[in-house]
């Protein structure tokens, strides 16, 4: 080999891959002293890593359904009109229309909310899905 190969012009680099079995995963209480205990150890960080995938499809899921809600959220307009028991009194035929909280009314708009834009802040999704978030990058941190 030639001077030029073996000339190096910084820090040597370590061996990225290597046999030895006493490397320290977090802490050095944590450093297998057997075989079985750096096994054990790649066992542990396999089981870790499904984990933090499994994070991932459960925000999936959950955005999935914050999304559906969203769209779902309906505004129910109501101008200019007599209560629906008063109607319901003056005119005991009326049968068709949409039922809502006060009964059935059947000149009412329903509008739904659309997605575009960010969403507003809802304590009910906003605090579980801050949570996931810390948790996946908690897990990634230590992975």
């Amino acid at each position: 080999m030639t001077t030029e190969a073996n000339d190096h012009t910084g820090s040597e680099m370590g061996n990225v891959f290597f046999t030895g079995i006493s490397t320290p995963l977090y802490s050095t209480d944590w450093t297998p002293k057997t075989t079985a205990g750096y096994a054990g150890s790649c066992i542990f960080l396999i089981f870790f890593t499904i984990i933090f995938r499994s994070l991932f499809a459960v925000k999936t899921i959950w955005e999935n359904r914050w999304r559906d809600q969203a769209y779902n959220r309906r505004y129910i307009v109501v101008a200019h009109k007599q209560p629906i028991s008063e109607r319901l009194q003056a005119d005991p035929d009326l049968k068709t229309g949409l039922l809502t909280v006060n009964g059935v009314d059947e000149n009412i708009k329903v509008v739904t909310n659309s997605l575009q834009g960010p969403q507003p802040w809802r304590f009910s999704q906003d605090l579980p899905r801050a949570a996931l978030y810390t948790l996946i990058v908690g897990v990634g941190y230590l992975l």
